[in-house]
This record gives C-alpha cells, structure tokens and sequence, in this order.
C-alpha cells in the first residue's frame, strides 16, 4: 500500500523525520506520478496511526526543500525538477575542493584529554588538507540525537552532517541512526565487529608482544596489567579486551604465567576508580615485579602509588607504559593517535567522494621508544 510507511517508535530519529525520508525514497525511485496528486496528510496519518500534524511537518518541510508543491483545492504534488537532480556527481577533485561538515564525537574530552588531543591534531592536521570542517562534540553519555545535544541535533535535521567520527563506544541505535540519515561514519579506537563499518584500531597486540618479551628477557616472572575497561557487550572489542588477551596469549608463548587479580580493569575516566585498582594490584600476595599500564592516566596514577608505598622504580617494580602523549612517564611504547586522526579523515572522504577502500578495518602500527 502505497500511504503505508515503516515507523519505528523507538528510533530517537522524530516520526515527522521518518516520514519525511522514506516518502523523498519513493518519490526519488518514481513511486509517485508528478501528474497525481500525493496521499493526503489524512491518508497518510489514518493508515498508520499517527497524528495528521505529524505528517503536515514532514510535508512542509519536502515542500519547503522543494520535493514537493501545493495547489490550493486539489492536493500535494511532486515537482518534476527534484533538488540535486540538476547537479551531477561531483569528482572526486571537486568533492574535495566543496566544504564538507564532519563531527567528532567523544563521549567525553575532558577526563580523556591527552588521549583525544593527540587524535584531535592528526584529525584537525588532514582535515585542513581536505577542506573539511570538523565540529568537536561530546555526547556526555546520551544519545546522539537527544534534545540535549542541541548542535548534533541541528546539524543531523538539518541533514548538513556530510560524516561522523566516533572516538570510542557508540551504542548500536546511534550507529542505526546515522546510517538511517547516509551519515558516514568511521569509528577510531573502538571494534564493533562490523565487515561494512569502517574502524581504525592501534596495534595493541604488536605493543603486548614487545613488552613481553623485554619483560621475560629482564627475567621478571610476576606481570600485571592495568587497563581501561572490557566490553560488556558481545559484538564489541575494547582496548582492554585486547591487551588482557594479548597479554594471556604472550605471556604463555614465553612461558610467564599471570595470576587472575594480576589483571586490572578499570574506567579510565573515573580516577578515584584509576586509583582502586592500582592498590589493588600493589596488594596482591605476590605483587608484580613489572606492570604494564595503559594510558597517561593510569600511568600517573601507578607511580604516585608506587612512590607512595616507599618502592622504587625500576628496582622494586619495572613501569611499561602504553603512552598516550610524550609527557608519559616511563612510555615502552606509544599509540599511533595522531596518525588514527589522520587515517579517520582519510577513509571519511573516500566514503563522502564514494571511492573505493580497501577493507573497513585498519590497525595502525605503534611507536616504540629507543
């Protein structure tokens, strides 16, 4: 039936804005003769059990957007000349040369600054190559499209958003959501499993293999890992999913065996929750003789503790940090942050300009120091 449409209630996506882009789908694959008129607001509303109001803002706006034109005393009707059909595709070249509106979107920059800072320069240094612009934008943990995210929220129902990165989770309605709108996302430092979803990881396990072996080589037989969180849902791999088993993995190839309290998760937002399991891992029984630790945060937090309890470093127990930036202490390793933002604007306008990337899934190498 040609006035029935597929409204999902639970989309935070408006009813009117689901309306309005599954009737311009119709109207753009020719369901509808530009000599007849389209089903009234009333059809519409009737047919699927929703306000005519509801369906009179979806019209107003296709009509406003020029998909649609109004004769007062017979109906609603399709124009013949629909937007953008008179612009071809651009090339590539000429893409790249238009201003493209891209949003970043963390779920906080502030607890994670040194981390997003760093992808933030690589992100900011390729979009200025590629005229994009870039929104900084943080979710604050609701959904992209709640009314307290006024900017997103503007800039997606005024279908101005060209692309998204995500750094870090996205739950799966908001990632629904942006594909409902041709949104183009990548998503940076966060493995969601999806073959057609572009992400881009750092090569955690290349940084675990390293460490383990210097660890082994330098004789320490008592390891532990201090890291960001697991994923708590299935589909969904973390940083700290990664470096336990990486580690587990590792250890075993070189014959070190790691205690279950030896391994420490933690919300690296969260520093009262840094500090937690930091002592928790100084008092276990046979305390780690070497600790990896993620992140800048948490590796602040390790040799405040450390030095707190009157140990010393290297002597009573060896720090090998996974650096976010160079003012980490004791840094065995750095993550690739600012060449993640950089390949995240890549693959973004090789989406945006439809051509062609080889595989969705990217893993940039690390950076050992010397």
């Amino acid at each position: 039936m040609i006035t029935e449409l597929s409204l999902d209630r639970a989309n935070p996506l408006p009813l009117y804005f689901q309306i309005k882009n599954q009737m311009i789908e119709r109207i753009r694959s020719g369901q509808f003769d530009t000599s007849v008129r389209i089903p009234s607001e009333m059809e519409i509303a009737k047919t699927n059990g929703i306000s005519p109001m509801t369906v009179r803002q979806a019209y107003k706006e296709m009509v406003d957007e020029g998909f649609l034109y109004r004769i007062q005393g017979k109906g609603t009707f399709v124009n013949k000349q629909l937007p953008g059909e008179d612009k071809p595709d651009l090339p590539s070249e000429e893409l790249e040369a238009k201003t493209t509106e891209v949003a970043v979107i963390c779920n906080t920059f502030r607890e994670a600054f040194m981390f997003c800072a760093q992808l933030q320069m690589g992100i900011e240094e390729a979009a200025d190559e590629y005229n994009i612009n870039i929104h900084m934008l943080a979710s604050k943990g609701r959904p992209i499209y709640s009314e307290k995210n006024q900017v997103l929220r503007s800039l997606l129902n005024d279908m101005r958003l060209d692309g998204a990165i995500i750094i870090g989770p996205i739950n799966d309605s908001d990632l629904a959501l942006l594909k409902s709108l041709s949104v183009a996302t990548v998503i940076v430092d966060h493995d969601n499993q999806d073959e057609h979803q572009t992400r881009i990881m750092a090569e955690d396990e290349q940084f675990v293999q390293a460490a383990i072996k210097t660890i082994a080589t330098k004789k320490h037989e008592r390891v532990g890992l201090l890291c960001g969180p697991k994923s708590d849902r299935k589909n969904v791999i973390r940083r700290g999913d990664r470096l336990e088993a990486g580690l587990k993995k590792c250890a075993k190839q070189n014959g070190l065996t790691i205690p279950r309290d030896a391994i420490q998760h933690c919300d690296v937002t969260d520093p009262d929750s840094m500090y937690d399991i930091v002592n928790s891992l100084l008092d276990i029984k046979n305390r780690p003789t070497a600790i990896i630790s993620d992140g800048d945060g948490l590796t602040r937090r390790l040799i405040e503790c450390i030095q707190k309890r009157g140990l010393h470093i290297p002597d009573d127990v060896e720090v090998f940090a996974y650096a976010d930036t160079d003012a980490c202490m004791y840094p065995f390793a750095h993550k690739p942050l600012f060449e993640m933002g950089k390949m995240a604007v890549d693959c973004m306008r090789r989406q945006i300009a439809r051509t062609p990337i080889k595989g969705r899934y990217f893993e940039i190498p690390v950076t050992f120091n010397d």
